[in-house]
């Protein structure tokens, strides 16, 4: 009963909808129509990505914030990377992208380079490691991740403390421990 009354009532004032017009359609004139663009590939599962709890072998996000925020820091100050090698080395990073990059800031230090944006974005070119895996657009992200140097010292120590337990053995630097 409801689709007669319905129908009832369009047909009473169908008289005063105005008319719909379809917009005009283009036709192509020759060939056939145009395919659209390929999607760009998935990248490859990076080795930070996962829940707060992870699979074994990937970082926490707390590992993964601290390894940023420390990397973050030193490309700000990289004078603080002296501090930090005697707390740290490459192997400590739980992320593949964040041990190229400790290691390419390593190396400058090595060559007596300083540590800065351009420089360690050059380096990485030249080891092939732009734009994958770390690319320009993470390095300036991790610039942007840490607004200050002054934490430096504490984001290493939490580095060093997750390293430690990921390989099973106790906390190095249990509570607060001066840097110097």
């Amino acid at each position: 009963m409801a689709d007669s009354t319905t129908r009832v009532y369009l047909d009473v004032f169908a008289h005063l909808a105005p008319p719909r017009e379809s917009p005009p359609v283009e036709v192509a004139e020759s060939g056939p129509a145009p395919k659209p663009a390929p999607k760009p590939p998935k990248p490859p599962p990076d080795d930070d990505d996962g829940p707060e709890t992870p699979a074994p072998g990937k970082p926490r996000t707390t590992e993964r914030r601290a390894e940023q925020a420390l990397l973050g820091g030193l490309l700000i100050d990289g004078e603080a990377l002296d501090g930090v090698r005697s707390l740290l080395s490459v192997h400590d990073f739980a992320d593949r992208r964040h041990r190229l990059i400790f290691g390419a800031m390593c190396q400058l230090r090595d060559q007596g380079d300083p540590v800065d944006f351009v420089l360690l974005e050059g380096l990485l070119d030249e080891q092939g490691h732009l734009p994958d895996p770390v690319g320009s657009g993470y390095l300036t992200g991790l610039c942007l991740f840490c607004c200050s140097s002054l934490r430096v010292p504490e984001y290493a120590r939490r580095v060093a403390r997750n390293a430690a337990l990921r390989r099973g053995g106790e906390e190095p630097y249990p509570g607060t421990v001066a840097l110097r």
